[in-house]
C-alpha cells in the first residue's frame, strides 16, 4: 500500500515517512514564513531611520536657510569659506544655485 500526501503531492512507502516528510515541510515552510516577516520588520525599520534622516537633513537645512538670510539681512553679505574637507562640492552648488 502507497501513502499520498496532498501537501507534497508524492506517494510513500510507509505512513510513516509520509508523516515526517509532511512534518519536515510544515516546519521549513513555518522557517520561511517567519524568515520573511523578519526582514519586513528589519526593512521598515530601516526604512524609518532614512526617513528620519531624512527630516532631520530638511529641518537643519531650514535652519540653516533662516540663520543665513537673517544674517544678510542684517549685515548684509555672509561669506563663508570652504575646503576639501568640508561638506561635499553637490551640496554646495545646489545651495549656491538656490540663490538664482
Amino acid at each position: 500500500m502507497k501513502y499520498y500526501s496532498d501537501l507534497l503531492k508524492k506517494f510513500y512507502d510507509n505512513e510513516k515517512d509520509c508523516l515526517e516528510a509532511e512534518k519536515a515541510q510544515k516546519a521549513k515552510l513555518e522557517q520561511e514564513e517567519k524568515s520573511k516577516k523578519e526582514l519586513a520588520e528589519k526593512r521598515k525599520l530601516r526604512a524609518k531611520e532614512v526617513e528620519d534622516a531624512y527630516k532631520a537633513v530638511q529641518e537643519a537645512s531650514k535652519n540653516y536657510a533662516k540663520l543665513r538670510n537673517e544674517f544678510v539681512k542684517d549685515y548684509g553679505s555672509f561669506h563663508m569659506t570652504f575646503t576639501s574637507e568640508d561638506d561635499n562640492w553637490n551640496s554646495i552648488l545646489e545651495e549656491w544655485f538656490k540663490i538664482f
